[in-house]
């Protein structure tokens, strides 16, 4: 989620929208989260980030975007197989016979 506090026009009272500091001011809603991590994946972990040229924490948030990203995959791929097998599509080949 995002804040957002924006103020376009110096000035005093009514100067802007936010009541005139002549400025846009951008913030986002963050959470701390602690992770314990063993030594060895700790180094993997800096080595990674630095030689990407990123942050630790911003390698640690792709690195979970990309896990929840590929849970979801993984979800919509298990309804979609269990859909597929109820109407007997089971292989490829089942699967071109119906589009060819």
């Amino acid at each position: 989620m995002r804040a957002v506090e924006m103020d376009f026009l110096p000035g005093g009272v009514g100067g802007g929208l936010t009541g005139g500091h002549g400025c846009l001011k951008l913030s986002y809603m963050r959470a701390t989260l602690t992770i314990s991590l063993p030594l060895a994946l700790r180094r993997n972990v800096s080595r990674a980030a630095k030689s990407q040229r990123v942050t630790e924490s911003e390698f640690v948030r792709d690195a979970v975007r990309r896990r929840l990203a590929l849970d979801r995959f993984r979800g919509l791929r298990d309804r979609a197989q269990a859909q597929a097998e109820a109407q007997g599509i089971y292989t490829d080949e089942d699967v071109f016979k119906i589009v060819s």
